[in-house]
Formats: C-alpha cells, sequence, structure tokens
C-alpha cells in the first residue's frame, strides 16, 4: 500500500527520532573524551591563546574607535568653522570698494569708440561692434568666459523711401518732394557720415511693408485708439482709404501703425512734434539736448506688444530646422503692419500739417490734446485734422529688404565660489538704429566699466569671487524686437529657470539727469535701499543720493490718495515692455530691474544720438559713472549675500494695492462679484508672506554661512515668480504668461497690472453686453490659482 496511515506515520517519526538521539549522545560522549584529553594535557597554552587573541580584538576595537572618533571631529571642525564665519570675512561692501575702481575717462574713451560707426542688427557692422564688445570685455580680466552667440532672425534694412506733396494741377511735376536726410550739424563729427549710412542716411521704420501709395491726408494726434475714435465720432472725419500724420508719444510706434490699417488707412506717416521732445522743453541740439527741425526717431513697427523676439518664431528659439512663419502670415496676423510707413522730422511735419490748415473743409482739433507744439510762433500751426482737399495729394514710397540674417550678442560668465549653479543677469543691448549714444552705448560702457572696476577688485583681492555666478551680455537686435535676448532665453529656458536670481538690464543708462527706475516687487525694496546708499557722483561739495536724485524727479505718493496705505518711499512699477527684460520678466518669470537717467532725450533714435550729445548731456560722465555704482551694488548684494536680498512682503503689498485700485475702476457689478476668488487668494498670500518674512529676517540676523534652511529659503525666493506665470498665456497673447503684469496690449511700453482681466473687461465693455463671458471668470480663476501657488511656495514648512 503506497498511502500510510497517520498511526504507521507517527511511528516511524518516533523510531527514527529515538535513533537519531542516540548517535548524537555517542558524538557528545566522545567530543567530551577528546576535550577531558586536551584540557589534561595543555591547560596553560590554550589560556595563553584566548589571552593573545582578546588582547589583538582590543586593539582592533580601540583602533576603529579612535578613527571613527578623529573623523567626527574632523567633521564637527569643519562644520564649526564653516558655521561661524561671519559673511564679512568672505564678502565685500561693494558700496564702499566699488567706487575706488570705476573710472570716467574710461568710461568716456569706450564710449566715442563704441560710437564711432553705424551698428545695426543683421549687418556686418552689427558683428563687427559684438566683436568689438567681446575684445573690450576680455581686457578687463573680470570674467572666466566670453562667446558670441549667433540667430539668425528676421531683420529689415531700407533700400529706399520717399514722401511727396503732389499737386493735382500739376500731377506729373518732379517737385514737392520732402528732404527726408536729417543732415549735419556743427560739432558733431559723426554727423557727417551720414551718407555713408544704410540707404544713404534715410530714416526708416523696422519691419514696414514695402509699398507705393498715395491719397488724401488726415492728422490722428498720438494714433490711439480713443484719438480714432475722436476722429470718427466728434470731427466726423474718416481715414478709410487716407494716409494717416501721428506724433510720436504716449504708445509705442508700432501700435500707431496699427491702429491706423485696423481704421483702414493705407499708409501712415510719424513725427516728433515738439511739444514731446522738441523746442517747447528747451534748447534744440546741438545748442542743447532737445530735437532740433531735422531730427527723425527711427524704430521698429512690430506689434511688440503681441509678437516678442524674432517674429518667423513664435513657438520657440531661432535655431537651426526650426518652423518658420512666413513674412505673409505674420502680416495677416498684425504681428507685422501690411501698411508703408515712415518717420519724418517736424520741420517736414510742418508743411504737412500746413496744408491740412489751409485746406477747404478740414475740420478743427477735435480737443485740446490733438494740438501740439507747432501752434507757438512763428509756426502758428492750427492743427486742423483734415481731411486734404482734392487739389493735393500725398505720395508715400518705402521699399524695404525684410530677411533672415545673423545676428551676435556677447555672454560672459564668472562663477561663484559657493553657488556657482546660481547666478545674477546683467544685460544690455549692443545694437543701434545709427550710432546710438545714450540707447545704448551709454548702458554698454556702464555694465563695461563695471565689468572693469570688478577685475581690479577681484585682483586686489587676490582672485575673490562673488558667492553666486555673474552673467553679463550684451544683446543684439533689441531695436527690431529684443531679438537677441528672447531667443537665447528661449533657447536655454529651462537653464536660465532653474538658476537665475534676477535679471538687471540697463538700456538707455544716460539720457538726462534724472533717475527712473522700475522692477518686479521682489526687489523693489533692494533697489530702493541701493539708491539709498549710492551717491551721485559730483563735483559739488554737498552730496546728493540716487534716491533723492529719484524723489526729486517723481511725484511722491499723494497722502489723500488711495495709496495712501503704503509708505512715502518712491513708488516703484512693475516692468512693461520695450527692452531685453521682457523675455526674462513676461515669458520665464525672473524677477527684473531697468533703471537709467532720463529727462532731456531729444535725439532718441536718429542721426544725433552721438558721442558728443552725450558729452553735452554728461560732459564729466558723473552721471554715466554713477550708473556704474547702482548695477554693480545691485549686482554685487544679488551674486554675495547669503540670504538673497528679495522681498516677499513688498509683493504682498503690491496685490493688495493693485487689487484695490481694480475694484475701484469696475463699475459692472456682475464683474465685481468675480473678484472674491481672487481677493481671497490674496489674503492668504498676505499671512503666508508674513510668516515667511520673518524667517528670512532671522536668517539675516544669523550671519551663519552654512544653513539649511537659508539654502531652503533662497530656493523658494528664486521660485517665488516663477509661480505667477500661466500655462496659456494671457488672452490672445500666449508667449506673455505672467498673470500679474504684461506690457500694455494698447500701449505698448507701459505696464498694465493684472493684464488678462483687464483685457477682457476692456473687450466687455466695447461688446456693450453687461454679463461676463466665461472667459472672464475662468481667468480670474487662474490669475487666483497662480497666487495660491505662490502662497504654497511659501508656506511649507523649512526644518529648522
Amino acid at each position: 500500500d503506497t498511502h500510510d496511515t497517520p498511526q504507521r506515520k507517527s511511528s516511524r517519526i518516533q523510531n527514527s527520532s529515538s535513533k537519531s538521539n542516540k548517535s548524537v549522545d555517542k558524538s557528545m560522549q566522545s567530543r567530551e573524551s577528546v576535550l577531558r584529553t586536551s584540557t589534561a594535557g595543555g591547560g596553560d597554552l590554550q589560556n595563553t591563546a584566548v589571552e593573545v587573541s582578546n588582547a589583538k580584538n582590543l586593539i582592533a576595537w580601540q583602533f576603529v574607535l579612535m578613527l571613527l572618533t578623529s573623523i567626527l571631529v574632523t567633521a564637527l571642525l569643519t562644520n564649526y568653522l564653516a558655521t561661524f564665519r561671519l559673511r564679512d570675512k568672505s564678502s565685500i561692501n561693494a558700496v564702499l570698494e566699488l567706487p575706488k575702481y570705476t573710472n570716467a575717462e574710461l568710461i568716456s574713451s569706450h564710449l566715442k569708440t563704441l560710437t564711432s560707426s553705424e551698428h545695426i542688427a543683421g549687418t556686418a557692422s552689427g558683428r563687427q561692434h559684438a566683436e568689438l564688445v567681446a575684445s573690450l570685455w576680455n581686457q578687463s580680466e573680470a570674467l572666466d568666459s566670453i562667446q558670441i552667440v549667433e540667430y539668425t532672425c528676421l531683420v529689415s534694412l531700407p533700400k529706399s523711401a520717399s514722401l511727396r506733396i503732389v499737386d493735382e494741377a500739376n500731377p506729373n511735376a518732379d517737385d514737392g518732394h520732402l528732404q527726408l536726410q536729417e543732415g549735419a550739424v556743427d560739432g558733431d563729427p559723426t554727423s557727417l557720415l551720414e551718407s555713408q549710412l544704410s540707404a544713404g542716411g534715410i530714416p526708416f521704420h523696422g519691419y514696414a511693408a514695402s509699398g507705393e501709395v498715395s491719397g488724401s491726408l488726415v492728422y490722428a494726434n498720438y494714433g490711439r485708439n480713443e484719438d480714432f475714435e475722436a476722429l470718427k465720432v466728434n470731427a466726423k472725419v474718416d481715414v478709410q482709404g487716407k494716409i494717416v500724420l501721428m506724433r510720436y508719444g504716449k504708445i509705442f510706434r508700432g501700435l500707431k501703425v496699427y491702429n491706423a490699417q485696423k481704421n483702414g488707412a493705407v499708409g501712415a506717416i510719424i513725427y516728433s512734434d515738439p511739444a514731446d521732445d522738441g523746442f517747447s522743453k528747451g534748447k534744440e541740439y546741438p545748442n542743447g539736448p532737445w530735437r532740433n527741425p531735422t531730427g527723425v526717431q527711427r524704430g521698429s513697427v512690430a506689434r511688440s506688444s503681441v509678437c516678442a523676439g524674432d517674429p518667423t518664431t513664435p513657438n520657440g528659439a531661432s535655431v537651426s530646422g526650426a518652423h518658420r512663419e512666413s513674412i505673409e502670415s505674420l502680416r495677416e496676423s498684425s504681428c507685422l503692419p501690411k501698411i508703408p510707413s515712415i518717420p519724418i522730422s517736424w520741420k517736414n511735419a510742418k508743411e504737412l500739417l500746413a496744408l491740412l490748415d489751409a485746406s477747404a473743409g478740414s475740420v478743427k482739433p477735435p480737443s485740446a490734446d490733438f494740438v501740439g507744439g507747432l501752434k507757438a510762433s512763428p509756426h502758428n500751426i492750427q492743427y486742423k485734422v483734415g481731411p486734404l482737399e482734392e487739389k493735393h495729394k500725398i505720395e508715400l514710397k518705402v521699399d524695404s529688404e525684410i530677411s533672415l540674417k545673423p545676428t551676435f550678442s556677447v555672454i560672459g560668465k564668472l562663477f561663484g565660489r559657493r553657488e556657482p549653479h546660481k547666478a545674477v543677469w546683467l544685460g544690455n543691448h549692443h545694437d543701434a538704429w545709427v550710432f546710438g549714444s545714450a540707447d545704448a552705448a551709454s548702458g554698454t560702457v556702464v555694465l563695461m566699466q563695471f565689468l572693469y572696476a570688478l577685475g581690479k577688485l577681484r585682483n586686489a583681492r587676490g582672485g575673490w569671487r562673488p558667492r553666486r555666478s555673474m552673467i553679463f551680455s550684451a544683446w543684439d537686435g533689441e531695436e527690431f524686437n529684443m531679438l537677441g535676448s528672447t531667443e537665447h532665453a528661449e533657447d536655454h529656458a529651462q537653464e536660465i529657470s532653474s538658476s537665475v536670481i534676477a535679471y538687471l538690464n540697463v538700456d538707455v543708462a544716460v539720457a538726462g539727469p534724472q533717475f527712473s527706475a522700475a522692477s518686479s516687487p521682489l526687489l523693489s525694496p533692494l533697489l530702493r535701499e541701493v539708491a539709498r546708499d549710492v551717491a551721485v557722483v559730483s563735483s559739488s561739495k554737498e552730496e546728493t543720493s540716487v534716491y533723492q536724485n529719484w524723489e526729486n524727479s517723481v511725484a511722491r505718493i499723494d497722502e489723500k490718495s488711495s495709496d495712501k496705505a503704503q509708505t512715502d518711499d518712491v513708488d516703484v512699477r512693475p516692468l512693461g515692455g520695450g527692452s531685453d527684460h521682457v523675455v526674462f520678466q513676461h515669458h520665464l518669470g525672473i524677477p527684473s530691474i531697468d533703471f537709467g537717467f532720463e529727462g532731456s532725450y531729444g535725439t532718441y533714435h536718429s542721426l544725433y544720438d552721438s558721442f558728443r550729445w552725450s558729452s553735452l548731456v554728461d560732459p564729466d560722465f558723473q552721471l554715466h559713472t554713477t550708473a556704474v555704482h547702482v548695477i554693480g551694488v545691485l549686482g554685487l548684494r544679488l551674486a554675495d549675500e547669503r540670504v538673497i536680498p528679495l522681498s516677499v512682503s513688498s509683493v504682498s503689498k503690491f496685490l493688495n494695492l493693485e487689487y484695490t485700485k481694480l475694484y475701484k475702476q469696475i463699475k459692472n457689478e456682475a464683474v465685481l462679484q468675480l473678484l472674491p476668488t481672487l481677493k481671497s487668494a490674496i489674503d492668504v498670500f498676505e499671512m503666508a508672506a508674513l510668516r515667511f518674512e520673518k524667517r528670512l529676517d532671522a536668517a539675516r540676523l544669523g550671519n551663519v554661512e552654512n544653513s539649511f534652511e537659508t539654502q531652503e529659503l533662497n530656493d523658494r525666493l528664486i521660485m517665488l515668480e516663477r509661480q505667477f506665470l500661466l500655462g496659456e498665456g494671457l488672452p490672445g497673447r500666449a508667449w506673455f504668461k505672467h498673470a500679474l503684469y504684461a506690457p500694455g496690449l494698447e500701449t505698448g511700453y507701459a505696464v498694465k497690472v493684472f493684464p488678462g482681466i483687464q483685457q477682457l473687461i476692456s473687450e466687455l465693455k466695447q461688446s456693450n453686453t453687461s454679463m461676463p463671458a466665461d472667459s472672464l471668470e475662468n481667468h480670474i480663476a487662474l490669475v487666483a490659482h497662480a497666487i495660491e501657488r505662490a502662497s504654497q511656495i511659501l508656506q511649507i514648512e523649512i526644518a529648522a
């Protein structure tokens, strides 16, 4: 039987166990016998072996213990020395040290060199200028690396242009042509080079459409939406099929051309009125800084508040193999204009305005705002708006070469000693429409002089380095549409987002005596502190701080206004558009600053923006030197302070103040019902910011060099502004992603706070309906969620 019963199985186990026990007993008896024999014969030998073994084990354990103790003591000592090394042992006092190494004569020399020739982006001279900047940077001995980076972008260069007043009684007569070139002036040697410039020095608009148009003329003031509305409603003047004359100011020039185009104009002419930057302000160049009768403002007419960077690559960097939009599609989408346009002087504009004044049926200006400086004697222009009578017409011809060309930006790096993976970025653009002394060679030489001072400081300090890295850039193509900065930042977006603490932009560093600045709220307290610490360089015995200069230049906050909850500090507005900070602040969420001295810039984008003009405005280059100190102290404090000097509480104040303004300007009750979501998010942020700021204060007082908490605080400070980015971007302009501020859609330069909300409310008003669309409610929810994300960054508990 192959199957055992339980009884049989149990019996077998017991028998097996019994046999096994007997075997073990015999084995044990045998071992005991052997042991007794061995012990009887060699007891002393066994005891000696045991003692030797124990001694060896004891020595081994003592050695291990000593080794561990040595390692522990070394680690503790290293940590002790690192922990209690005070900040001033490894850092510098930039406010005290930087002025010792700045040199006004070198600034003057560099500026004269950089403004000796035309250097438009996309030209051979533009490349040579980049190489010149790189060479001068290299001589500073401040940087670890310098490279020239190339991006192929869409640029525009003039072939020819003409503007003619046609007498219909004799239309074939070859007369009536206006002189478009600016002409040489006494004492300005570079103005004599006009004939050697692109298209013989004819001023032009970047990206202007080529074309030949003729027709009647209408004057449309600043070319704003409200100006065209005033023409239509108040003056009963239609611009359809006509050429529109507008004056510079108030909004970006590209939006003037766009507004003329969407109202049916076939061409656009823009001039600089003396009321805005000419004799109404003071003495004209070359006797003073203001625009003279023949001075002309060049500039891009791309719709930059919608399309930033290279227009052909709206979805990424202009790298090899990138998909590119056609020029035709860009004109259809209104990124670039469809109608030809040209800039002219007020001397030429006066002839056109006089024709309108004399024209039968020409309408008086619909408001006093339309009247400019040529009303004054002996000009006596009435600023009638037209239309021009039939016996005259205007003929406009523009021939532009628009093509892809290489652009060249210069980038230099100085690696940090402790946190080389974190960086402060300082930038300026090196391209210009002509010689570009104020715009932007003044900024180029300020950044360059800081590098020279930094090189000397480093050498004097035995090769000293800031805690964090510093990156310097001289961008190309800013004048066309911030080409170099945008394409490079898009190309390296992930790296920049993870490492860059702040971007400091100095475009027009010196164009007058008055300090001006704008920044992210995170940086505004630091900006004020530095302005208070830095003195305006002057021959006067009485010292004035940059802050005092700034305070005298802007209106202080009225105590009776709605802003009285703030301090009496100078109000620092967020950044709008118009320079290389745009991609950093509005696309990547990098807190940014732009600053400079302004106030008498009458040669903007003209032939006369020259070294001679800069020498007139700042003869001893003291303002340039002051700007070096400002950018230097800002950069070194951000790069070297143990706790990054950003302010969370200032963001909270900004949000509350701007929410109050937004609430007060809304009259639609249905819209007001949507705002509590936003207010709730701001309240949560305020509480989180209060707690976080206390942590920052404690960390700053601690003077502890190596602290995990400090690292955590810094990391959260760096990532805070990124939380305000919207994945989908702003309504109708996805590239602009910042929920809190952006360049105004209808202003271009000026900033709009809560831009998407304000835009959708504006569209609601224009639709003549009182009920807000779902898009407004959804966008408010997205903005509130972005603020909540920022709160969460601050609320995460940090280990002590």
